[in-house]
C-alpha cells in the first residue's frame, strides 16, 4: 500500500502548493463577468493548530485474542494538525462564484510513518439567487488519511483521494412553490488490506417539489436516486438505491425550528434487495434564551459500508446542548447513539454495531480574529463481532485564526 509519510521537503511544498492551482485558475475565469461590472471579490483566509492527545489511535480492541488478530498496536499517541485556508468570493448581480481550499500537515510524536498531508479543494459558480431561481455547478476533490475505524485488520496506511462534481437548480412556480433538481458524481478511491486499487464510484440524482404555505411553514416531498460501483477488489459489483421521502419543516421566531422527513428505501446489489424499510428521521432545534440552545434529534437511513464493498442500516438518536457563558466564551455537549446493522455477515453471524461518541467543547474568542478551543471526547463501540469492539478517549486544545466575514 502507499505510505502516506513524504520523504523529501520538496514532494511536501509540491503537496502544499498543488491544491491551489486549478481552484484559482478556475475562479479567475468565472470571476470575468463580475470583473466587468466591478463586482468585490471578498477573500477570507484562515490558519489553525490542533494539537490532540488519545489513548487508542487505531481504535482496536483492548481484549488480548482480538487484538492478536488485528495486527495494530493498542497505543496511545499525540498528533499534531497545521492547516492553513483560504476562501475566495464574488457576489454580483445575478450570479455569485467561489473557491475554497485547505492544506493540512498531520504529525505524530511516536508513529512518525503516519506523517502526512491532506488537502481539500472546492469551486462553484452559481447563475440567479439562491432563494429564487438559479442554477449552480461545484466541483471538489480531497485527500486524507483512510479512517482507522473503517479497518479491521491491517499494519500499514494509505491516502484515499476524493473526488465530486454537483448541478443543482431551483425554479420557483408563482404563489405555488418550488421545484428543485440534483445530480452528482462522487469518486473515492480508498486502498483497502489486499486491494490497493479499490474505489466506489457514485451517480446520485433527486427531484422535489417544496410548497411555502407561510413564510416559516414549508413542507413538499422528493424522490432521490443512488447508482454505485465497486471496483478494484474481488467483490466487484453494482448497487442501486432509491429513496421517496416528504418532508415538514416549521419555525416559530426563530427560537424552534422542527424538521421531519419520512420516506422509505430500496436497495439492491448486483440486482438483489439487500435493505428495504422505513428511512427518515425528525429534529428539534430550540433556543431557550439568548445564552442557551440545545437539540435533540432521531433518524434512520441505508448507507454504503465502503470496508466491505456492502451497506448498513443505521439509527441514529443525537442530542446537544450550547451554553453562551459570556459574549466571548461558549461551552457545548453533544451526544449520540448509532445502531447499525450490516448485510454483510462475520464468522460470528449477523453483525450488529452500537456506537456512542460524546463530546465537550469550550470556546473562547479574545478578538474576532482568534478563537481557542479546548476539547474532550468518548468513543465507544460494541459489536456482536468482538473484532470490531473498541474504547477510546482523547482530548486536545486547537488555536484559530480567521478574518472575520463581512456583515
Amino acid at each position: 500500500m502507499m505510505q502516506p509519510h513524504c520523504n523529501s521537503a520538496g514532494r511536501w511544498r509540491a503537496a502544499w502548493f498543488a491544491p491551489w492551482i486549478a481552484p484559482l485558475g478556475l475562479l479567475g475565469l468565472a470571476l470575468l463577468p463580475g470583473a466587468a461590472r466591478a463586482a468585490p471579490v471578498e477573500f477570507t483566509p484562515h490558519a489553525e493548530v490542533d494539537v490532540d492527545h488519545t489513548d487508542n489511535l487505531f481504535l482496536t480492541p483492548s481484549d488480548p485474542a482480538q487484538l492478536a488478530l488485528t495486527a495494530r498496536p493498542f497505543a496511545a499517541d499525540t498528533f499534531t494538525t497545521l492547516i492553513a485556508g483560504l476562501e475566495i468570493r464574488q457576489d454580483s448581480l445575478g450570479s455569485n462564484a467561489y473557491a475554497r481550499g485547505e492544506v493540512r500537515r498531520i504529525d505524530f510524536k511516536d508513529f512518525t510513518q503516519l506523517n502526512h498531508d491532506e488537502y481539500e479543494v472546492m469551486l462553484g459558480y452559481t447563475i440567479g439567487s439562491l432563494k429564487a431561481n438559479h442554477l449552480s455547478a461545484d466541483l471538489g476533490a480531497g485527500r486524507k488519511l483512510v479512517p482507522f475505524i473503517n479497518l479491521a485488520s491491517d499494519n500499514s496506511f494509505a491516502l484515499e483521494k476524493q473526488r465530486s462534481a454537483r448541478l443543482s437548480g431551483q425554479v420557483q412556480v408563482g404563489e405555488l412553490g418550488r421545484f428543485d433538481a440534483l445530480a452528482e458524481r462522487h469518486d473515492l478511491h480508498s486502498p483497502v488490506p489486499g486491494a490497493p486499487d479499490y474505489a466506489v464510484a457514485e451517480d446520485v440524482a433527486s427531484l422535489g417539489f417544496t410548497r411555502g404555505a407561510l413564510e416559516s411553514l414549508e413542507y413538499g416531498g422528493r424522490v432521490g436516486y443512488l447508482r454505485g460501483h465497486y471496483s478494484g477488489q474481488l467483490n466487484i459489483s453494482d448497487y442501486t438505491q432509491w429513496v421517496p421521502q416528504l418532508f415538514f419543516k416549521r419555525e416559530v421566531k426563530r427560537l424552534l425550528q422542527l424538521n421531519v422527513q419520512l420516506g422509505g428505501v430500496r436497495r439492491t446489489q448486483d440486482g438483489l434487495p439487500t435493505a428495504t424499510g422505513v428511512v427518515g428521521g425528525a429534529d428539534l432545534h430550540y433556543q431557550f434564551t439568548g445564552r442557551t440552545s440545545a437539540y435533540v434529534g432521531a433518524s434512520r437511513s441505508v448507507n454504503g459500508y465502503y470496508a466491505s464493498a456492502g451497506s448498513q442500516a443505521d439509527t441514529n438518536l443525537m442530542g446537544g446542548v450550547s451554553w453562551a457563558v459570556t459574549y466571548r466564551l461558549t461551552l457545548a455537549a453533544d451526544y449520540s447513539h448509532v445502531h447499525s446493522q450490516f448485510d454483510v455477515a462475520t464468522p460470528a453471524g449477523a453483525r450488529t454495531d452500537n456506537y456512542q461518541l460524546g463530546s465537550v467543547s469550550l470556546d473562547w474568542q479574545p478578538t474576532r480574529w482568534v478563537t481557542i478551543r479546548a476539547y474532550a471526547r468518548k468513543q465507544k463501540r460494541d459489536s456482536t463481532s468482538a473484532l470490531y469492539v473498541f474504547d477510546a478517549t482523547g482530548e486536545g486544545i486547537s488555536f484559530r485564526i480567521q478574518r472575520p466575514a463581512k456583515n
